[in-house]
């Protein structure tokens, strides 16, 4: 995989500096695609407080250009990555990276509000069209030799349960039963702390922008278990977001008035929330699935999904003790108000497994190339094929398995 996590660096643009340390990837070359992104001076402290418990304060590369791409601007610092669209196009989102210069290939048909909701297959047992309603409710197809499908886990697995037929009673793709089911998500949580001006002057803990790009990895893997990630960042800049999260007193009673405005001053103009996230593999178990329900359907009339979120115990017991690390970093350098709060309960916008790659058809949906072990004009490319978490964000490796995927298909004869 290494070649294709090196693609998506400069393809996608990966901006960085390489830090050496015990579970870092291994790497064709030390340099990043891009120039690190410009860091916020917090990373002082970080890098002094983790220096002092002999942790390794790694510098997070980000999927953000710092310089100018094709049509694509350099970040501009805005701090409004999280939950928003990029007008600089230097986030690596694929509209941006990947759809934008697609498009003036002329040779690639886009069509939007198109909701897919089945696929039919012909007597050889291959896809011949997908079913989609267009914004209007209006039914359409599409014929092709291949079909990819990338719909996000719980949608790829919902789309293939809906297919079924009379050649796959169970779903498509679904002769071992396994679609839908070992589904993952992102084991952990999170946790913040105030820092004040008494350990940053108010010019450097107010500067916008930046980012913190630290994490921790020193517990990735331990003697006695599979670690995570440590991730630190600034809360989100949006002050409607930060001024909600100050409306309430130490029980829980909303504020008013005076008191309100009061807390809501401090908060911006004396100190800043430092937050922590905490990665850890999300342990397959048989608990944790999709289903369709056929008592309940959307607006187009189509089955809904089921997700059934089970975590195991080991996710809960693994993230409490990364955020007990995270905690000692944050005491070394001083922050006071120091929260934590790690929950079975998963992210809703990382979602992996359901369709999981392997060698055995019966225990597998696709075969290494993510490929469909019973319908050989379909692959699964979204983060369905993953077995396994890894204790990161899962974008990274979906980029760099499509990549490979692709490969695999150009030089097939499948197209």
């Amino acid at each position: 995989m290494e070649p294709y996590y090196d693609k998506v660096e400069r393809v996608i643009g990966v901006s960085g500096e390489y830090t050496k340390y015990e579970h870092a990837e291994p790497r064709s070359s030390k340099k990043y695609a891009y120039p690190k992104l410009q860091e916020h001076p917090v990373v002082e402290l970080i890098d002094k407080a983790c220096k002092e418990l002999d942790y390794i304060s790694y510098k997070v590369p980000r999927a953000i250009i710092s310089q100018k791409k094709n049509a694509r601007n350099a970040c501009y610092y805005s701090n409004y990555c999280g939950s928003y669209a990029c007008s600089s196009g230097a986030k690596g989102s694929s509209r941006a990276a990947l759809i934008q210069s697609a498009l003036e290939t002329n040779n690639i048909t886009i069509i939007p509000n198109a909701f897919v909701f089945k696929l039919l297959t012909n007597k050889d047992k291959k896809i011949q069209k997908a079913l989609y309603y267009t914004k209007e409710k209006i039914k359409k197809s599409v014929e092709a030799k291949l079909f990819v499908l990338a719909a996000q886990a719980v949608e790829s697995s919902r789309l293939l349960l809906n297919s079924k037929n009379s050649d796959f009673p169970n779903g498509l793709a679904n002769s071992s039963g396994e679609v839908g089911k070992n589904m993952l998500f992102t084991g952990g949580g999170q946790g913040s702390a105030e820092i004040d001006t008494s350990l940053l002057n108010k010019d450097k803990l107010f500067q916008t922008g930046f980012f913190v790009n630290r994490g921790l990895q020193d517990w990735y893997f331990t003697k006695e278990f599979k670690g995570g990630t440590i991730d630190f960042l600034f809360e989100h800049a949006n002050p409607i977001r930060r001024a909600l999260r100050l409306k309430s007193d130490d029980n829980g009673n909303l504020l008013f008035g005076e008191e309100l405005q009061d807390k809501i001053y401090k908060n911006f103009t004396k100190s800043r929330v430092l937050n922590f996230e905490i990665f850890t593999d999300w342990m397959p178990n048989d608990d944790c699935f999709v289903s369709i329900d056929e008592n309940y359907k959307d607006k187009y009339g189509v089955p809904v999904a089921t997700i059934r979120i089970g975590a195991h115990p080991q996710d809960v017991k693994v993230g409490n003790f990364l955020a007990q690390k995270a905690i000692d970093v944050l005491k070394q350098m001083g922050t006071k108000d120091i929260q934590s709060n790690i929950s079975p309960l998963p992210s809703a916008n990382l979602q992996a497994g359901g369709c999981r790659f392997g060698d055995d058809p019966k225990k597998s949906v696709l075969n290494k190339y993510c490929q469909s072990h019973y319908i050989k004009n379909l692959f699964v490319t979204d983060g369905s094929f993953m077995p396994t978490g890894g204790s990161v964000p899962y974008t990274w490796t979906i980029y760099a398995n499509s990549f490979r995927v692709a490969e695999y298909i150009k030089k097939s004869d499948l197209i």
